[in-house]
């Protein structure tokens, strides 16, 4: 009989970590450099509203190049719409009480808006400025101001462009590895439901698996013709990974007894399979290739973890808990046959 286990703690692999930091670095850059050109370049030229400037600059950045230019077509949009509201109502209603109702309607027309359109929220920015428009002339306050955020917004998709770059096929990638690594992490938990009594959640092992995914294809659809569909199959194919895993977790949470400790052969078997599986899911999220062989290897270990498993019992249920276990082996073993595919061409 297996050992009740201890709660697995959570590991992050060194590729992630140093990913991360290079991520949270890079914004840092960007949008600090984008804020002091902006702020150089308004001084220089003596044009108002810098802070406008500056502020757009900072906004529009983004962690890749593709998805800076995504934001940036509909902020533009937003900001447009956004000016034409805010002046609209600047020129409409009086100076003084009536500017908290034009900001009032102002702001709730944008973010009505946004709901449908939530890259148009930047657009508040420039309702916003215009709304509190001035006394003296609405039109150049609006035209002062519109110009600022113009010059804050070229600033920053500049500076993403030239310093230190990212594709989003790259960045894409980067949160692909994140969730692996989630799912790695989730099959070791579900794996050990299987063997124990003492079953263990996976909730935030869950939330950081769906989260990484998440991003990853919202960053996909930024991406350009050329890697797009090689990132959108490899998402599909970590997506069925994972869920895969949940038919493991689920036969292991709802088995009234311990699925794979009655046998000491079904127990060893199926555990070289979990640790292969997820060497192989560790290679992949630190950038290692995996050869053919391993692949090779791995087959057969999934072909006689299911022969082990799938052996015949007078228990019913045992035997529907069995086959559903088998099955979820079986997509695994396809998922990351795939995986292993689709990396080695990109």
């Amino acid at each position: 009989m297996i050992k009740l286990l201890q709660k697995i703690p959570r590991t992050i692999p060194a590729e992630i970590r140093k990913d991360s930091f290079k991520d949270a670095l890079r914004l840092a850059l960007q949008s600090s450099i984008s804020a002091a050109i902006a702020f150089l370049v308004m001084n220089y030229f003596d044009l108002p509203e810098a802070f406008l400037a500056v502020i757009s600059a900072v906004l529009i950045v983004e962690p890749s190049i593709g998805d800076t230019f995504n934001q940036a077509k509909g902020r533009v949009m937003a900001t447009i719409v956004g000016s034409i509201v805010g002046f609209i109502f600047v020129a409409v209603i009086p100076w003084g009480f009536g500017t908290a109702i034009s900001l009032m309607v102002t702001m709730f027309l944008m973010n009505g808006i946004a709901s449908y359109k939530p890259t148009w929220r930047y657009g508040v920015v420039a309702a916003v400025a215009l709304a509190l428009g001035s006394e003296n002339s609405a039109l150049a306050t609006s035209v002062d101001r519109l110009i600022a955020i113009g010059v804050g917004i070229g600033i920053g998709i500049l500076i993403t462009s030239v310093l230190w770059p990212q594709k989003a096929s790259s960045r894409a990638n980067n949160y692909l590895r994140k969730a692996l690594n989630a799912a790695c992490e989730r099959f070791e938990i579900a794996y050990e439901n299987s063997t124990t009594s003492d079953k263990e959640d996976a909730d935030n092992v869950a939330d950081d698996f769906y989260t990484n995914l998440g991003k990853a294809k919202n960053v996909a659809r930024v991406i350009r013709k050329g890697s797009k569909e090689s990132v959108l199959k490899q998402i599909d194919a970590v997506e069925k990974l994972y869920n895969s895993i949940l038919i493991i977790n689920r036969v292991g949470i709802n088995a009234d007894t311990t699925l794979l400790s009655e046998d000491a052969g079904i127990e060893n078997d199926s555990e070289r399979f979990k640790k292969k599986a997820c060497d192989i899911i560790k290679s992949f999220v630190n950038r290692e290739e995996v050869s053919d062989e391993e692949i090779k290897d791995f087959d057969k270990l999934a072909l006689r973890a299911k022969e082990d498993v799938n052996a015949k019992s007078d228990d019913k249920e045992q035997n529907m808990f069995r086959h559903a276990f088998v099955f979820g082996i079986t997509e695994i073993n396809d998922s990351l046959t795939t995986l292993k595919e689709l990396l080695k061409t990109t």
